[in-house]
């Protein structure tokens, strides 16, 4: 056969035509599904038996993995598409925006429930509407709307960005390492976590405002946690350490026994203990053979945790009245949804326990992991790449700030929690009902009504109003006499995702850190983890071998295939397209520059440099210029041939990764989610200056466009073909929104928007599709073809070697697979844990920190003295520090007289008229600051049978003086707390906690 030389040479005449016909033949025949001619006798048929389970999950395996490319890129054309549409509301919320009315509906009908695929809140819900409302579709509608509407940013972004990767990694590693090393790498993030919160809460947040979130919470408290976080991160290195001494001991000791037995065997003595210990060993890893009690233990421990996280809103709801049972479900964690997924997953591992105290359970249990080894890495792959954008979204969005301007007689509401809703972000049912009416979400500036009982309430000497005010009507005034500036108007710079969410004081410090950690734990580790998979599964395959002299004359006959319309529209793939590096160096006329230097995929495809035929020397016949152009197309040519026969061949789990694309776009994976942070980026950051946004938006979708068009990265002509139709719909949709913005489409009616909407983004692919299955069919079997003329080449003993470097190779691959995926997500786990417990630091910081002293918890002063260990001379001032928030003038008329009052949730009515907000001026902060300050009061609240316990008759709601013959409070050394009293008899009055 011929060979093709270094220098572009040819050392005889390949016979093209015979080529042609064998590989036409073979493709014909149906050849290519793995079994090779008769010809190569006992080592073909060694190769391709196989059991009946075997066969059936590698059949499902390649139909998965075939369906895996055009799903991948018909969701990725979905959120590009919502990345627009994004965009697009954008531009039609401008004041002067220059949309027509006819082209927005039109693509609100067609588009705007595409920003679902990002899991964009708007996105959702416009899709939930689009669904049918009847029957059991409804009520999951219903139950989804309600869930959606539940869950404010803080807690999407927490459940998104941080518990979603950590449960995939969690999936990953329970597949891929040993409960122990899971137990491990959680046991080390948990303490790092817990030393960080024991030094951050005890060093920053003053124990006094913590007290108030929970009283229960002591300085001893985080010197605990840091001592747990210091001995949890200290026994894990001391576990690895022993643990590495010890797995290094045993390997000693499995070696002597290994050269032990060799000796033994060798001089053939006992031979019975030999055939006990591979007796152990097969029984060992038989078909249905008992698994280790710490499968078991695990199995179990995790039943009981899902099981228990199901029923606990159901105990929780026991003994409730109606309106606390509400209240209680108003609750994201306590959601019909999440009840049925921990259920699930409960019923799941106790199946999965059940079915290992039985060997038929062991059985199908092996086969059901033989299916998900087959499938698992193709529906990784998928939810990765269905999860990049929408979590790169959430993340970058914590770096954009929005500065809020609240004019005289407006101020900007703030919150206070317990230690529960502040663990919990915002999940809380008053979080809840604030949401659902468009408060604290969208970071609104509010009018401020505070209330002006007028003369009536003489609180300026004894706090004792002159006449009963209960039934009295107060004035709601935007000013108050007792503390002018206390609705000056204010600037805030806060989150523009979530407006509730001061810039300075929560977001920098805390959500800062989790989205940079899960940047390089989410993101930056996909874009690695496919780079190392590709680059260590490159190398490997390398090592496989190939008849270089049978490549080198298909490679010819490929290189000698003129240009033709036809293999442009059935998007073949280019493999005979020099690279423009090559292209480069032939314009340059850099001659020295030969076919082994350009594409070194395998050194036996070049043979050694001959002297040149005397009849068909193209050197002589044609100019140089076509003589290297020919030279670099076969080059290019013998690499993709050669890449394409091993990656079809190959079986090793990861092969998914980049056996869809050509030789040259084999990283395409990863170039792929570099668009989408691209794109994500300019959307997060650009998206208010549309125009800008926009153009970039146009350039990467055209420069796609451009790639699609003339590199055609995937390997079938269905991806392909799917491919360049869905960039042109990318590329269309950014075109018209620019042509929309400029008005440049006011002519065009509702009908004919709708219509080229669906045209391109629709109708295109999905001709371009299955126009596109056709040719891909034809292309895998004309490549089947070729791997057999390839494979009829080699002699049955070469054949045999074949097959054992191969599967050497793939066995090889599989375990360095293991490693790269283990390590990755081992990473990402520990950054999605770091990123939880920096979150909730954020947020019990934020809680403790912020300028809302919460209400004052009954119990206070008895834990005061009992718990922290205040003497109780001391325990009078501190209560009255959080009382009265005015240290010189510890009374209720002195706070009274400063201080201006208003409801804390007005504009919600399950909520109005129960929690008293006091502004005051913060005498403790830097005079230039000029800082309010607020005090939380509560009066009324539910009790535990579900009827409301009120302190209203003593003191009007935001009345500043009591009712008549009622003292304001004093301290009452036998309860520890500042209580009203009755001027006859100084008894307290009842629900006096409520004053």
């Amino acid at each position: 056969m011929a060979s093709l030389g270094v220098g572009g040479v040819y050392a005889a005449k390949p016979d093209r035509s015979r080529l042609r016909r064998r590989v036409a033949n073979n493709a014909k025949s149906g050849a290519g599904a793995g079994v090779a001619p008769a010809a190569a006798g006992m080592g073909r048929s060694a190769a391709t038996a196989s059991g009946g389970a075997a066969s059936a999950c590698s059949s499902l395996s390649s139909s998965l993995s075939a369906l895996a490319a055009p799903v991948e890129i018909l969701l990725s054309q979905l959120q590009f598409t919502g990345l627009t549409s994004s965009v697009f509301y954008t531009m039609i919320a401008l004041p002067n925006t220059t949309v027509p009315p006819a082209v927005a509906a039109a693509w609100s009908t067609v588009l705007g429930w595409t920003d679902f695929a990002n899991l964009d809140s708007l996105g959702v819900t416009a899709m939930l509407q689009a669904l049918p409302a009847t029957g059991a579709l409804n009520f999951i509608r219903l139950q989804l709307a309600s869930f959606i509407e539940a869950m404010p940013w803080t807690w999407v972004y927490m459940c998104l960005t941080c518990l979603t990767p950590l449960t995939i990694s969690f999936v990953v590693l329970l597949l891929y390492k040993s409960t122990a090393n899971i137990l491990w790498l959680f046991g080390l993030t948990a303490g790092l976590a817990t030393l960080l919160t024991g030094l951050l809460l005890r060093n920053l947040a003053p124990i006094d405002r913590l007290v108030l979130l929970n009283p229960n919470l002591t300085p001893d408290i985080f010197t605990w946690l840091t001592v747990a976080g210091l001995g949890m991160v200290a026994l894990c290195l001391l576990v690895q350490a022993v643990g590495g001494w010890f797995r290094l001991r045993v390997a000693l000791v499995q070696a002597k026994f290994k050269l032990r037995l060799t000796a033994e065997r060798y001089k053939r003595k006992d031979a019975s203990a030999l055939s006990r210990s591979l007796a152990v060993a097969a029984a060992r890893g038989r078909y249905g053979a008992p698994r280790s009690p710490a499968v078991l233990i695990r199995s179990g421990i995790l039943a009981l945790l899902f099981l228990s996280l199901g029923v606990s809103p159901i105990l929780d709801a026991h003994g409730r009245s109606e309106a606390e049972v509400v209240a209680l479900r108003s609750n994201p964690l306590y959601s019909s949804i999440l009840q049925a997924f921990f259920f699930i997953a409960a019923v799941l591992f106790v199946l999965h326990l059940a079915l290992l105290s039985c060997e038929w359970g062991r059985k199908r249990l092996a086969d059901a992991a033989a299916v998900v080894n087959a499938v698992f890495i193709d529906v990784l792959l998928l939810v990765l790449s269905l999860l990049f954008t929408p979590v790169a979204r959430y993340l970058l969005q914590v770096y954009v700030p929005l500065t809020l301007n609240c004019a005289p007689g407006e101020w900007f509401p703030v919150h206070a929690f317990t230690l529960e809703t502040a663990i919990l972000g915002a999940a809380s049912p008053q979080a809840a009902l604030l949401a659902a009416s468009g408060r604290g979400r969208n970071g609104a500036c509010e009018a401020c009504m505070f209330y002006d009982y007028g003369l009536a309430a003489d609180s300026s000497q004894t706090g004792t109003a002159n006449v009963s005010l209960t039934g009295a009507v107060p004035v709601l005034s935007a000013t108050c006499a007792a503390y002018g500036d206390a609705c000056r108007g204010e600037t805030r710079t806060v989150l523009d995702a979530d407006r509730s969410l001061d810039f300075n004081a929560q977001v920098q410090p805390f959500y800062y850190p989790a989205s940079l950690l899960m940047l390089f734990g989410f993101t930056g580790m996909l874009i690695y983890l496919y780079y190392a998979i590709v680059r260590a599964h490159v190398r490997a395959l390398e090592t496989v071998p190939i008849n270089s002299e049978t490549l080198a004359d298909l490679a010819e006959v490929a290189a000698s295939k003129q240009w033709r319309v036809c293999a442009l529209l059935s998007c073949a793939n280019p493999r005979a397209q020099p690279s423009p590096l090559a292209l480069s160096r032939i314009a340059l006329g850099e001659a020295a520059y030969g076919l082994a230097a350009i594409t070194p995929l395998t050194p036996r495809a070049v043979a050694p440099t001959q002297a040149p035929h005397p009849t068909h020397g193209f050197e002589s016949a044609r100019p140089a210029l076509t003589s290297r152009l020919h030279v670099e197309r076969a080059a290019a040519a013998a690499a993709s041939m050669g890449w394409e026969y091993r990656v079809l061949r190959s079986r090793n789990r990861a092969r998914t990764v980049y056996s869809h694309f050509s030789y040259r776009w084999r990283y395409f994976r990863a170039i792929h989610v570099l668009q989408k942070l691209a794109l994500v980026l300019v959307v997060t950051f650009a998206a208010k200056q549309v125009v800008v946004a926009t153009s970039c938006m146009l350039t990467i979708y055209a420069l796609w466009l451009l790639v699609a068009l003339l590199q055609r990265p995937y390997f079938d002509g269905a991806s392909n073909a799917l491919n360049i139709a869905a960039s042109l719909a990318c590329t269309v949709n950014a075109v018209l929104l620019l042509l929309a913005h400029h008005g440049a489409l006011a002519n065009l009616s509702q009908t004919g928007m709708v219509l080229l909407l669906l045209g391109f983004n629709i109708l295109l692919p999905l001709w371009c599709f299955g126009s596109g299955l056709l040719f891909s069919c034809r292309k895998r079997r004309a490549l089947a073809a070729v791997a057999d003329v390839l494979e009829e080449a080699l002699s049955p003993p070469e054949l045999v070697q074949l097959m054992t470097t191969r599967k050497r190779v793939d066995l090889q691959l599989n375990v360095t697979t293991l490693k790269l995926f283990a390590s990755a997500f081992m990473a990402s786990a520990f950054c999605a844990v770091l990123a939880v417990f920096v979150i909730v630091l954020g947020q019990v910081y934020a809680s403790a920190q912020g300028s809302v002293v919460q209400a004052t918890p009954d119990s206070l002063g008895t834990v005061l003295r009992d718990i922290h260990g205040y003497p109780t001379c001391e325990v009078e001032s501190r209560v009255a520090a959080v009382e009265f928030l005015f240290p010189e003038r510890p009374s209720w008329p002195a706070f009274a007289e400063r201080c201006c009052c208003r409801d804390r949730f007005p504009t919600v009515p399950s909520l109005a008229n129960r929690t008293e907000l006091w502004t005051c001026e913060d005498k403790q902060a830097p005079p230039a600051l000029q800082r309010s300050i607020h005090k939380q009061r509560r009066r009324v609240v539910a009790s535990d049978d579900g009827v409301d316990r009120s302190g209203l008759a003593m003191r009007a709601f935001c009345a500043p003086a009591f009712e008549p013959g009622l003292r304001p409070p004093t301290w009452q050394p036998e309860v520890l707390a500042f209580a009203p009293t009755f001027e006859a008899g100084g008894g307290r009055p009842l629900n006096w906690e409520l004053w």
